[in-house]
């Protein structure tokens, strides 16, 4: 297959691409103000700054407002008849209802903030329907003939295109005018090999498929879960904040709960990469419960409204990466939506670490670039993600598999590379195998993983440890005196070690009945 084209600004797009959001036919032209709809005796419009503005009444106070206090145009298109002051209060705001009433219904919940979003959805035949490109301040709208991205001129934000508004919000990371190129992109993978993968190049490309999904959550039909594997020296921080730098949207969050994340996602509404860091246990798990909740919702396109805002709204659309030591346990169906990349300890020179910094920034200003060029390469999007799930059932994965890894390599491929060779997916499938999937564990693994993630309220070494840290530490240490004082902050939940006929193991109280009584909170 060919690699699919571009055109960068294409003028005759404006109008065809064009519509919704203009001054009604009841107001006089130039108006600074867009009337977006109305519904039960209220009226909506977009502010000079295109800021949604919602009114039951249009007194002159109420004008001021919506003007943002510029009330020029007012003075010469509504002037008092009777002098010169102020202006004709009445015919401006029926005027201003009549074109609120002419622009149609409007459905508050109908609102999309910066991100990549189809206007309708997909073709019928699943090549890319028109999209809109919400940069925050502007909009560009884009669609893809037979695969070639053909892009209109930037629009200020704040207006109704379609069924939905796109307000105006600050600035976010734009697109380059120039795409990285492919010796780029495989550049970019080379810094991503900097870490040590459990699965060697392999475990960067899957993680390079993430990073380049996340600039376009909303146009994905399945939304995998990527959880980064690793303890202390393997650099899970600085991968996900280097991942952050490069994507320049994302959200990266010490907020952990899911009434949190949903609070935010109702301010925003937008479509972007959500990062999480240090998930681990707590006293019981019920916060990660309710961001696996939350993830499994989101997951599937269309699924995610009741359960991010309680109510039948436009959800924000998340692409999420989390970190931690090991992941939270979950049952099958949230297993199967997860794929678990595991980082072992760092084993770059010194020298390497010294020019680690130097590489992040580098990699950092390739973002928008990346962004372009993922952008360039969705016309082909439907083929690529075909053929990796053919791949994928002729390797014998079922279909939650299939959706969650074909989703993941699709993204990895089209950023990686300019045009489709179907030879990459059938490799693929022969290098995966279902067993690969992250499967969910029995009661006594998830008591033991619970115990084992379990932060001891004690400080050492500079911050506080899980169990399964103290357990090591125990571990390094000679039979005595040394290796029961680094037990003895984890000696309270029942764990210690054990030497059975000179054979060390580790002692764990009771774990018949702590599986019991864990479960009920995992």
């Amino acid at each position: 297959m060919g690699a699919v084209g571009e055109r960068r600004i294409a003028g005759d797009l404006d109008g065809l691409l064009s519509s919704g959001g203009m001054a009604g036919d009841d107001l006089p032209p130039d108006c600074p103000v867009r009337p977006l709809g109305h519904k039960a005796g209220t009226y909506w419009f977009s502010d000079p700054e295109g800021q949604i503005r919602e009114y039951r009444r249009l007194g002159e106070a109420e004008q001021v407002s919506l003007f943002c206090g510029r009330c020029g145009w007012l003075a010469t298109n509504f002037a008092e008849r009777k002098g010169n002051k102020g202006w004709a209060i009445t015919e401006a705001s029926a005027a201003l209802i009549a074109a609120a009433v002419a622009a149609g219904w409007y459905d508050p919940d109908a609102v999309r903030g910066p991100g990549v979003w189809y206007e309708t959805g997909p073709a019928d035949d699943g090549t890319p329907g028109p999209a809109v490109i919400h940069l925050g301040d502007r909009l560009v709208q884009a669609r893809w003939d037979d695969g070639a991205l053909m892009l209109a001129s930037p629009t200020k934000a704040g207006r109704r295109i379609g069924r939905y508004v796109y307000p105006a919000a600050p600035p976010e990371m734009a697109p380059a005018l120039e795409r990285a190129t492919q010796a780029e992109v495989a550049r970019f993978e080379q810094f991503l090999c900097t870490w040590t993968w459990a699965r060697g190049r392999a475990g960067a490309r899957l993680y390079l498929g993430a990073v380049a999904l996340a600039w376009l959550p909303a146009l994905l039909e399945r939304r995998p879960v990527v959880f980064v594997q690793a303890g202390s020296g393997c650099g899970k921080s600085a991968l996900l904040t280097a991942t952050a730098l490069t994507n320049g949207r994302a959200l990266q969050l010490e907020v952990k709960s899911a009434p949190g994340i949903r609070d935010l996602c109702d301010l925003d509404r937008g479509a972007r990469l959500l990062i999480l860091n240090e998930t681990e246990s707590k006293a019981d798990n019920q916060r990660s419960d309710g961001v696996t909740e939350l993830i499994r919702y989101n997951y599937t396109a269309g699924e995610g409204r009741a359960a991010l805002h309680g109510r039948a709204s436009v959800p924000t659309q998340l692409f999420t990466i989390l970190g931690g030591i090991i992941p939270p346990p979950v049952d099958e169906q949230d297993a199967n939506r997860r794929v678990v990349l595991r980082l072992l300890p760092l084993t770059a020179s010194a020298r390497d670490k010294v020019l680690f910094s130097r590489r992040a920034r580098e990699a950092a200003t390739l973002g928008p670039r990346l962004y372009r060029r993922m952008l360039w390469a969705w016309g082909r999007w439907p083929q690529t993600l075909e053929a990796y799930q053919i791949a994928l059932a002729d390797a014998g994965f079922d279909s939650r598999g299939i959706d969650t890894w074909a989703t993941l390599l699709s993204g990895w491929d089209l950023i990686r590379y300019d045009d489709l060779d179907e030879r990459r997916a059938a490799w693929w499938g022969r290098r995966l195998a279902p067993e690969v999937l992250d499967k969910p564990l029995s009661i006594p693994e998830t008591a033991l993983i619970h115990l084992m993630t379990y932060r001891v309220d004690e400080w050492a070494g500079g911050g506080k440890r899980t169990v399964g840290e103290h357990l090591a530490e125990g571990l390094r240490k000679d039979p005595g005196y040394a290796r029961d004082d680094a037990l003895r902050p984890i000696k309270r939940f029942g764990v210690t070690v054990s030497v059975v006929g000179g054979v060390e193991y580790i002692a764990v109280a009771e774990v018949a009945a702590m599986a019991s009584s864990v479960h009920g909170s995992v």
